[in-house]
């Protein structure tokens, strides 16, 4: 049996037998048609959820080098005869990474604070039931200090029976979030429209710029979170970083952070 991880080095040169024989193995296994334009199913996603990563990591053993190596020319060249058919090795695209806020969403969440009966204390005090809180009382020659209350016209402590004496209250309210996701796109354009934070609508600008773009993978980032839904109402929907990062190609540092690690740290 072949032991693939004793056979292969690191090459600059993709186009190899080797890679030819590991590629057909692969073409073989999956279905090497992928869907370069979905949004909601980006080209890593793809190739994960076919389970190539997987594959190649496991069952053939390969190093992160190697099945990068090939992953790339899988992207590249999809299902085509990985034994004669000629193989494109390399193409120059440019990286843009887009964040975009997503629509609000809400959730009843449960609150507590001071009871609002006793404030927070645990206990209420009532009216004296002698003088009903006057603080004096006709004992039968004229008005003189309640003795019940000694003047104070309150009566005995109770515990709240808001709180059952504990001073909190629990209430429920609404809470508002909205999830900042960021995804990365290859294009052959170098000068795509440049969108305006917080104010271009993200489905427009991709609607707009679709045929240029290939959504590689999509980052869910931190989720704001608001008990005013006024808070984001400006912000939904639109675009929230655009950072174009220069071109990748395979022997450009930009390889790394755009396309291995995509897959390395899946």
């Amino acid at each position: 049996m072949i032991r693939f991880k004793d056979i292969l080095k690191e090459s600059e040169d993709l186009d190899t037998i080797v890679n030819r024989k590991l590629l057909n193995i692969v073409a073989k296994k999956f279905d090497l048609n992928f869907r370069y334009g979905d949004l909601s199913n980006p080209i890593m996603d793809q190739m994960r959820s076919k389970g190539i990563f997987n594959f190649l990591d496991q069952t053939m053993v390969l190093d992160y080098q190697q099945i990068t190596e090939l992953c790339w020319l899988i992207f590249l060249n999809g299902p085509i005869d990985y034994l004669s058919d000629p193989i494109k090795t390399d193409e120059t695209f440019y990286v843009y990474e887009v964040g975009y806020y997503g629509e609000i969403q809400y959730e009843e969440v449960e609150l507590d604070g001071d009871c609002g009966d006793c404030d927070g204390y645990g206990e209420t005090t009532n009216e004296c039931p002698e003088c009903q809180g006057s603080g004096e009382y006709d004992y039968g020659e004229g008005n003189v200090e309640c003795e019940l209350c000694g003047g104070e016209g309150e009566g005995i402590e109770i515990e709240c029976r808001n709180c059952e004496g504990s001073g909190v209250d629990y209430f429920t309210e609404d809470e508002y979030h909205l999830t900042d996701n960021t995804v990365i796109f290859y294009s052959n354009e170098p000068n795509l429209d440049k969108p305006i934070k917080e104010e271009t609508n993200f489905e427009k600008w991709y609607e707009d710029n679709a045929a240029l773009l290939i959504p590689m993978v999509d980052r869910w980032a931190d989720t704001e979170a608001s008990f005013e839904e006024t808070d984001f109402e400006d912000t939904e929907g639109t675009v929230s970083v655009y950072y174009p990062q220069g071109d990748i190609s395979f022997d450009n540092i930009r390889f790394r952070t755009y396309f291995r690690n995509l897959i390395e740290h899946r």
